[in-house]
């Protein structure tokens, strides 16, 4: 299903880079969004996520990217076109489609939102005729796009238009935005259409400290910087853990009914959230200070003990954890990886560290029985001599 997100708020000069002493400015409000399926067309009211930065400025980190995407942004405004055609690569939860909709409002422009898995040409069809012009067209996981709907795409992004049925469709000038976890996937005519590739890396805990301070603000609390520290150390290099964590630290400041007004004008009035209700809240969620949970220990601890350190195939692993292969590949192994706690080797998945928490068992030994020396030979008396 996709969905048009119009941004009407009215264009202001993109604030300076956030500070910890500086409240972030606050994210405005989308308005209609409207179905493309035209059987079932309806208007509905829907809010951007409050947390979620509409400005490159307040984007925190990728600092290289947001330049160049600033300079792509102010020569296209200046030519009034749109942008080139860009694709996010990275890990989930650095921030894709969050860089796709702070361009979509920096251009001023609505913005169309799908998955590609599952895209059915029906809907392409229905989507890419009822579009408008400067539309930002994000397709998230685009790797995973059909191979007819794909050839579609590339019609769309090269030449503005595309055929369906032996009739061919004029399609009005917009920027593709892809994102994918697993560029290598990609079809090598869709990746040669993108003007701009950008990889997403996990970001330092200085970052992470900084997405802690800005969402705790967004909630209406302040948070000390020991906690945003206790909350960046433990967010494994993505921006969305640091606003999850912070979120649970807020919810378990609420529960249990700190002081303060949420979401107060002046920053005495706020609610404190302290590096002690930090600490007892990560506990209660069972993260430790390395960033992992109770699902991270389970894979340490069963490719240590059940397969001894390994090599161990995901699919076994996947088996004697209960989850599923796609969980372990994109949520658990890529930080364990990062940490080097697990390395991944042609023969399987196997552990060559572990936090100082964990022991590691001893490695694997096969038993070769002992192995039988070469017989020596004889050695060879010199012949004597016989006197005549």
């Amino acid at each position: 299903m996709y969905a048009r997100l119009t941004f009407n708020a009215p264009r202001a000069a993109p604030p300076q880079a956030l500070l910890l002493d500086s409240p972030p400015t606050v994210a405005r409000e989308a308005t209609t969004v409207n179905s493309l399926d035209p059987a079932v067309r309806h208007a509905y009211t829907v809010r951007v996520n409050a947390l979620r930065p509409t400005r490159l400025a307040e984007v925190v980190g990728h600092s290289k990217i947001r330049r160049t995407l600033a300079v792509l942004i102010k020569a296209a405004l200046r030519k009034g076109e749109p942008l080139p055609h860009l694709l996010f690569a990275g890990p989930p939860g650095l921030g894709k489609t969050t860089m796709a909709a702070a361009i979509a409002c920096e251009m001023n422009a609505p913005m169309a939102q799908a998955h590609a898995e599952g895209l059915s040409l029906d809907v392409i069809r229905d989507q890419l005729q009822l579009i408008d012009s400067g539309t930002v067209l994000f397709i998230d996981e685009i790797h995973s796009l059909p191979t007819k709907a794909a050839e579609i795409y590339y019609g769309v992004m090269e030449d503005g238009n595309f055929t369906l049925a032996g009739t061919s469709v004029d399609v009005p000038p917009l920027t593709v935005i892809g994102a994918t976890t697993h560029s290598g996937s990609l079809p090598e005519p869709l990746r040669r259409r993108f003007g701009h590739i950008f990889t997403l890396d996990f970001l330092a805990p200085q970052d992470l400290a900084m997405i802690a301070w800005n969402t705790a603000w967004r909630l209406g609390a302040t948070i000390k910087p020991d906690a945003c520290w206790a909350v960046a150390i433990r967010s494994k290099g993505t921006p969305r853990r640091a606003v999850q964590l912070t979120q649970w630290i807020a919810d378990f400041g609420r529960a249990h009914g700190i002081n303060g007004t949420w979401g107060a004008a002046e920053l005495v009035q706020r609610p404190i959230l302290s590096a002690e209700l930090a600490r007892q809240a990560l506990q209660l969620r069972g993260t430790d200070v390395h960033g992992l949970e109770e699902i991270d220990r389970r894979y340490l601890a069963v490719l240590a003990k059940q397969f001894r350190n390994g090599p161990a195939g995901v699919r076994a692993l996947a088996a004697a954890l209960g989850e599923p292969e796609v969980t372990l590949i994109r949520e658990v192994e890529p930080w364990l990886v990062r940490r080097g706690w697990i390395a991944l080797a042609p023969s399987g998945r196997v552990r060559v560290g572990a936090p100082a928490s964990q022991k590691v068992a001893p490695p694997r030994r096969r038993s070769l029985g002992k192995a039988k020396q070469p017989a020596e030979k004889p050695k060879r008396r010199p012949a004597r001599l016989k006197l005549q």
